[in-house]
């Protein structure tokens, strides 16, 4: 018997209780009309204005919604989308954007649009984030945390309607990542005769729960904890996607999202574990595809934490950690260990110099001259939330907990929960926190921002609560010119004070992986989780 019939008994059985070994219950008409992406559990809205990290938020809000720009998945620079075109002024301060005409807004049951998209959309979806009046501010919740963590109140001034087809964005001051800032997942673009109407209905919560865009696909229905349902959106503007439907499985998580595949009530999965990748590269009905991801999984220093306060002690705990120990067990070779906050595809990623990496008798020694006493436990917290950057938390923590242990700490382990965007909410207390980040955009503001910044600690993605006015000010330097050489110059210098203090110790950078049976085709595999799924089609 060959190893992939054995594979495949040992995953029979072992799920045989939930899913059993045969593919009859795939929706055979679905099939012919369309196909499963089974993704995680995280709904809890339905637009990526409002979530932060929420991966599977960002891959459904691609098929309902489009920006003004995209992304070059190759480049990481900004393309035309639904602006065919831009200026920016000769001080930078303003940026006018023309926008594709005849570009059809979805209909749904309750609401047909009257017009293509115009500028006042452009306008209202992005008064909604900035003017605390706007009568849309406040629904579902009133926070825009990727907005908020890049201080997007004091870049933007004000948005206005120059034309029917051509708006501006005038800026406080000089933004070089604003550009690709707009072509991130969370910028999209939204229906202001749609909101017209649900404030005329009140039933505005609607607006992110039933929504309207311009993708590819729209809206059907959405059942918790089961699927989103999408349609084919017929006047989509690039002409109508080749599939008929699309749902969003919902319905299970981990080992489940395999066995899915494997029976064939799965056409797709997105970031299965790495523990799972042998299993889905030996059967031959499915295809496995890799990107190197543009993520981080690292440890964020309580600044707060009294116990961590002195340098020695944090340098002895970044020696300790055996980082190669946890890309082979908890990753199974599927990433590569980091002394970088920023990934090697980032253009400002500096191949650091020569450092002392893992070595227990340096960080004995670090300790031994440290001011810890040895009595004091280290809280050291992991969340609950599985994501391709942090796969296993518990299981890396633990190997975590052995190397500190190993060199005199005391450590004591806490699970806690996080929000759908992996941001803790308030009221946690912990000294150390297993935590990671994916990019938004390829520029590296939008790495170091988000999880270093000041603005990011009342959003909650800065789990270090570390504040430097130099690492702020080498960001806003780095933003305020337009060579990329000085930008670079500037990144570097920011990451050296990152060196310097020690709020966060990187660990790995994961790959990026995404399944489908071999009869799905035209995927494109995007380190942002931004793609269309227009182009897919089945081949039998």
């Amino acid at each position: 018997m060959n190893n992939y019939l054995i594979k495949w008994l040992f995953f029979c059985v072992s799920l045989l209780m939930t899913v059993g070994c045969n593919s009859g219950s795939a929706d055979r008409e679905l099939k012919k009309r369309g196909f499963v992406y089974c993704g995680e559990d995280l709904f809890t809205t339905l637009n990526p204005q409002l979530t932060f990290d929420n991966q599977s938020v960002n891959h459904l809000g691609a098929q309902i919604y489009e920006r003004l720009l995209d992304i070059d998945p190759n480049s990481h620079h900004p393309l035309p989308a639904l602006a065919r075109s831009w200026d920016v002024s000769p001080d930078g301060l303003a940026y006018t954007f023309y926008l594709r005409e005849g570009v059809a807004f979805h209909q749904s049951p309750d609401f047909s649009p009257s017009r293509y998209l115009n500028a006042n959309d452009v306008v209202f979806t992005f008064n909604r984030i900035l003017d605390l009046n706007h009568p849309y501010h406040r629904i579902s919740g009133g926070r825009y945390p990727w907005f908020e963590s890049l201080g997007f109140e004091r870049i933007v001034s004000e948005v206005i309607a120059e034309s029917s087809h051509a708006v501006t964005f005038i800026l406080y001051r000089t933004d070089n990542a604003f550009l690709s800032m707009l072509a991130t997942a969370p910028a999209v673009i939204l229906s202001e005769e749609y909101g017209e109407y649900l404030l005329r209905e009140q039933k505005q919560e609607f607006l992110d729960t039933r929504p309207i865009g311009t993708g590819p696909f729209r809206f059907r229905e959405f059942q918790e904890h089961s699927h989103v349902r999408l349609t084919r959106h017929w006047d989509y503007w690039q002409g109508a996607s080749i599939m008929e439907q699309v749902v969003f499985d919902l319905s299970t998580k981990g080992v489940g999202r395999l066995a899915k595949l494997l029976t064939g009530e799965c056409d797709i999965i997105d970031s299965p574990p790495d523990s799972q990748i042998s299993i889905i590269h030996d059967d031959p009905r499915l295809e496995l595809r890799r990107q190197s991801g543009l993520n981080l999984a690292y440890l964020a220093i309580n600044n707060r934490s009294q116990v961590l306060q002195d340098p020695l002690l944090r340098k002895a705990i970044m020696t300790a950690i055996d980082k190669q120990k946890l890309v082979d067990t908890v990753y199974h070779g599927g990433g590569h260990t980091t002394d970088s906050v920023l990934p090697p595809a980032s253009w400002a990623y500096d191949a650091r110099q020569a450092r002392v990496g893992y070595n227990p008798v340096i960080a004995k020694a670090y300790l031994k001259n440290s001011g810890y006493n040895g009595q004091t436990p280290i809280r050291l917290a992991f969340l609950s939330n599985e994501a391709s950057f942090n796969p296993r938390a518990h299981k890396s923590a633990e190997l975590i907990q052995a190397d500190l242990e190993a060199v005199g700490l005391e450590i004591e382990l806490i699970r806690i929960n996080a929000n759908d965007n992996f941001v803790l909410e308030s009221g946690f207390s912990y000294d150390l926190l297993l935590t990671g980040w994916r990019a938004t955009n390829g520029d590296p503001d939008s790495f170091l921002r988000p999880i270093l910044s000041c603005d990011a600690i009342s959003v909650g993605s800065n789990s270090a609560q570390w504040c430097n006015l130099q690492f702020d000010n080498l960001l806003e330097l780095a933003l305020k010119t337009n060579q990329e050489k000085q930008r670079m110059r500037y990144y570097r210098l920011a990451q050296e004070v990152i060196d310097v203090e020690t709020p966060v110790i990187p660990l790995l950078h994961s790959h990026h992986y995404q399944a489908h049976h071999r009869s799905i085709g035209g995927l494109q595999l995007s380190p942002f989780g931004t793609r269309s799924f227009a182009t897919v089609y089945r081949s039998e």
